[in-house]
């Protein structure tokens, strides 16, 4: 199994998401006790664990157990073995009915296990629960195999091989080669060989093409057809039907769901110009008012689209009000004029409805949001019941799903525990304001978004209100924006830019779970990037990350301003090149000494700074930390030291040192070599230690700092370090010193680079940056250090310098 998984995994390219280690692990478990009935050995759980992490589908990893020659071997029945596939792939024990039903399926040979497998793997329950573990429950190759699967299962009677499968998805290009690879099955000799009636071809064609069972009346006419015509003419009449071509469509070329795990940086205007330029991953927009160039432009800045309509009233003034039968027109809206509310049993209105769901498609949104899908607790005029409204709600959801869009649930608060696996995200108005936000919980258990507007006056006024709301907002993981009622984008306030200015995030590399350079911080980094509105200024002293070259250039293609400084000896890199080729303004420091910075700035509000570079080896290898800082005022700092490197130090004074206070915690930031930060920033922190001292740094030459540490020990504060092994070595380390003067310092166990740059004080200072306790650092390179005065701040140093303090020889 695991040699067929790496010949997978080479082809994987997704981006690895942030996973829950124990909720993978427990996924991969369950496969193995419930379908192999052993506990798993401790490499295959790492092994398939990893895979899950690095992107691989679900659904991949669960087709390999099933397809085991360990389950051949226990030869279930077929009753036994949908009962596998309940506990394995919804996590539950199979309801009766549902037993029942798939087992008479199986017993009549109506559907194969495999394809059994497919609908199980396929279905909005196993979607939902892997969305809970965020990974990928399934893939377009995976939908590529299914139907293969079908190929094999139904007209050559066999399981398949992976050479041929592998072989044949390769093929699978458009419509017209699928028809090709149809008729090569329907007449390979392997199929003909079997001699099978009439019926029993007519009920293949059925089964592979249109993947449902016959019914009466169609066989009655086809097998007349197939007196009067011959099989290859049936067959030509079966690949050239509507039926088939949009089976196909829907399951092999309709692009992938957008997915959203629980928080999103939203954006929603229903009305007036659409503003282009919010920092807002998702939009949220009227389906009829914008047209598919808007929604064009959207996706060029790196946004996703949601696509707004009312699938349970009737407008009057939307283009397709002549559609509605006049029979399905009820009772008006309360204070919404000239809207009313449907008659949602009326197959008719689903079909209007799956209509505007197919113009979503066509437009290009990623997702769409039915609104006034609750008739059923309404004065609607008609008497619509709760099942009524459940199953169409589900039949609106299915159809979403089947033309690759997410779909929101709206407002429908009472239905929500028989709908959350059926809907993507849930939207729901004023659930603070009316006590309703506990019933939304269900959609946060499966990490699916909450996007929660208030409009209540006294939050758009009174800051302290806001505040308040936006504290429990956050608290629940609800996306709560605060907003006019007429949604015009004159007012907007989201509770997610106020948990941002709680104002930082910390990153950590994390060498010890390195999985093919997929899901580090270069994840992080390039999202914001992508929300850039403005610009996006660069001081790096080394670039590799293709993602990041990527995305500067994409926000160069927007029409930010985007500039990079590096060192003079870096700028032949391909990285650089890329940059300078696509028009992004590349500039050296053209000094001897090294431009050896490591910071970004964003929009002018946003710094991300550290010891990581933007390498491969930075962000996967190497122990780094980087910083990212939402405020103005530490970004003008990082601006205004950006552009007197990049104008070549002559033409702007910096000002620095700062000393910052945001939400009552003082930030220092310094730049070399002017701001002299050995004597300004580092000693003095030192001397100011009571308690404890923390060090994590790649060169430490510096005898000073050596002798200041030596008088703290004295003094009997606690000093602990950790130096990277090949720097340590050099002559120039003061590693033995330390180690003389009875300090107890470490050499770190990575077989690649300690590249931090961090001094703790009494766990409640930290000072991190580009600077090395190095005289280069001091005297010639250009470099910054930034302190944070703050223990919640501290704390994940802390962290990270115990662990690797642990693991340090």
């Amino acid at each position: 199994m695991k040699k067929i998984l790496s010949i997978i995994l080479f082809l994987v390219f997704y981006t690895a998401l942030q996973a829950n280690d124990n909720d993978i692990k427990n996924f991969i478990t369950n496969l193995y006790q419930k379908i192999l009935l052993r506990s798993p050995d401790k490499e295959g759980l790492e092994f398939y664990s990893n895979a899950l992490k690095n992107g691989q589908s679900a659904t991949k990893i669960a087709k390999i157990f099933i397809k085991s020659d360990e389950l051949k071997k226990q030869n279930l029945s077929n009753q036994e073995y949908v009962k596998r596939l309940y506990q394995t792939l919804l996590n539950r024990d199979a309801d009766p009915k549902g037993l029942e039903y798939w087992s008479n399926l199986l017993n009549k040979n109506a559907i194969s296990r495999i394809a059994l497998f497919y609908q199980f793997a396929f279905s909005d329950e196993f979607f939902s629960l892997t969305h809970s573990f965020e990974i990928k429950a399934y893939d377009l190759d995976d939908r590529k195999e299914a139907f293969l699967e079908r190929f094999y299962s139904y007209i050559l009677k066999r399981e398949s091989d992976e050479e041929g499968l592998n072989f044949w998805k390769s093929k699978i290009t458009d419509v017209k080669s699928v028809k090709e690879i149809a008729r090569f099955f329907l007449n390979s000799k392997e199929f003909k060989s079997q001699k099978i009636s009439d019926i029993e071809f007519i009920k293949v064609l059925y089964k592979t093409l249109l993947n449902r069972e016959s019914d009466q009346a169609g066989e009655e006419f086809w097998l007349k057809e197939l007196k009067k015509r011959g099989k290859e003419s049936v067959i030509e009449s079966f690949l050239n039907s509507k039926e088939f071509k949009d089976l196909i469509i829907e399951s092999l070329f309709t692009k992938e769901r957008v997915v959203f795990y629980t928080k999103v940086d939203w954006y929603i205007q229903l009305q007036g110009k659409l503003n282009l330029n919010k920092k807002a991953t998702l939009y949220y927009i009227d389906l009829f008012d914008n047209d598919k160039d808007t929604i064009s432009k959207l996706h060029q800045k790196g946004k996703k689209v949601m696509c707004y309509f009312s699938a349970g009233s009737f407008e009057n003034w939307r283009e397709d009000k002549n559609k509605f039968p006049k029979s399905a027109i009820g009772k008006k809206l309360e204070g919404w004029d000239g809207e009313n509310w449907l008659d949602i049993r009326d197959p008719r209105v689903l079909e209007i409805m799956k209509d505007r769901i197919s113009l979503a498609a066509e437009k290009g949104c990623d997702g769409v949001e039915a609104d006034n899908v609750n008739g059923y607790e309404n004065n609607t005029g008609f008497d619509i019941s709760y099942e009524d409204q459940l199953s169409y709600n589900k039949a609106l959801a299915r159809f979403a799903h089947k033309k690759g869009l997410f779909i929101a649930l709206k407002n429908d608060l009472d239905q929500i525990k028989d709908l959350v696996i059926h809907f993507d995200l849930a939207v729901k108005e004023e659930c603070f304001t009316y006590n309703e936000c506990e019933k939304l919980k269900p959609f946060i258990d499966f990490k699916k978004p909450v996007l929660e507007i208030e409009y209540d006056e006294k939050y758009i006024k009174n800051e302290n209100e806001r505040k308040k709301l936006c504290k429990k907002a956050n608290e629940i993981k609800f996306n709560t924006l605060i907003l006019p009622l007429s949604l015009e984008g004159s007012f907007e306030y989201s509770c997610n830019d106020f948990r941002k200015i709680s104002f930082y995030n910390i990153y950590f590399s994390d060498p010890e779970n390195f999985h093919g350079y997929k899901g580090g911080i270069d994840v992080n980094i390039t999202n914001s990037i992508n929300k850039a509105s403005k610009s996006v200024h660069v001081a790096i002293y080394e670039l590799s990350l293709r993602s990041v070259t990527d995305a500067l250039i994409e926000a160069k293609n927007r029409g930010l301003d985007v500039r990079v400084m590096t060192d003079s000896s870096h700028l032949d890199w391909d990285e650089f090149q890329k940059l300078k080729k696509n028009g992004v303004e590349v500039r050296g420091d053209e000094r001897s000494s090294l431009m050896h910075n490591k910071f970004i700035v964003i929009d002018s509000n946003e710094t991300w700074t550290g010891s990581m570079n933007l390498t491969y080896y930075g962000v996967y290898k190497n122990n780094e930390n980087f910083v990212q800082i939402f405020d103005k005022d530490v970004a003008a700092c990082y601006e205004e030291e950006f552009e007197e490197l990049f104008s070549g130090g002559y033409k702007i004074k910096n000002k620095t040192p700062q000393k910052i206070v945001k939400n009552g915690i003082e930030i220092d930031i310094y730049f070399a070599p002017e701001d002299k930060i050995l004597t300004s920033a580092i000693l003095p922190l030192i001397k100011s230690a009571s308690k404890s001292i923390k060090f994590m740094v790649f060169s430490f030459t510096k005898a000073e700092i050596e002798e200041a540490l030596r008088e703290k020990k004295l003094q009997g504060v606690e000093i602990k370090g950790i130096l990277d092994e090949g720097q340590s070595a050099s002559r120039y380390s003061q590693y033995q010193n330390l180690i003389n003067d009875q300090i107890d310092v470490k050499i770190d166990a990575n077989s690649y680079k300690l590249h931090h740059k961090v001094l703790i004080i009494d766990d409640n200072i930290t000072l991190t940056g580009s600077y090395n306790f190095s005289n280069s650092a001091e005297k010639r390179n250009d470099e910054n250090s930034i302190i944070v005065k703050d223990k919640e701040f501290t704390t994940p140093f802390v962290k990270e310098f115990q662990k690797l303090f642990e693991e340090a020889i």
